[in-house]
C-alpha cells in the first residue's frame, strides 16, 4: 500500500507548492484589501 501510494504523493507535491503560492498571493491581496476597507468605512458612516 505504501509503495503504491508514494508516486501519487510525489505527483501531488507540485500541486501543494502551487497551492502555497496561491495562498501567499491571497494573503497579500487581503493585506492590500484591509486598508481599503478601513478607508471606506468613514464614508459609509457619514450621512
Amino acid at each position: 500500500m505504501y509503495t503504491s501510494k508514494q508516486p501519487f504523493l510525489k505527483s501531488k507535491q507540485p500541486f501543494s507548492k502551487s497551492k502555497q503560492t496561491f495562498n501567499k498571493s491571497k494573503q497579500t491581496f487581503h493585506k492590500f484589501k484591509q486598508p481599503f476597507r478601513k478607508s471606506k468605512q468613514p464614508f459609509r458612516r457619514s450621512p
